[in-house]
């Protein structure tokens, strides 16, 4: 599940946001089976949003 908060109501952005958690769910899935809590593991999410929004 992913939310993003905008002023506008824009297609794209249901685009953006299903490729980011499509992604997000592939890359870090298997990993939150059995995740403790440390957060540094989503340290390169940032990059992968930025990926999926240039394009």
């Amino acid at each position: 599940m992913g939310v993003a908060f905008c002023k506008e109501k824009l297609n794209m952005i249901k685009i953006i946001l299903k490729e980011t958690v499509h992604k997000f769910e592939l890359l870090y899935g298997p990993i939150l089976k059995d995740w403790d809590g440390d957060l540094s593991i989503f340290e390169s999410v940032g990059q992968m949003i930025k990926e999926v929004i240039q394009r």
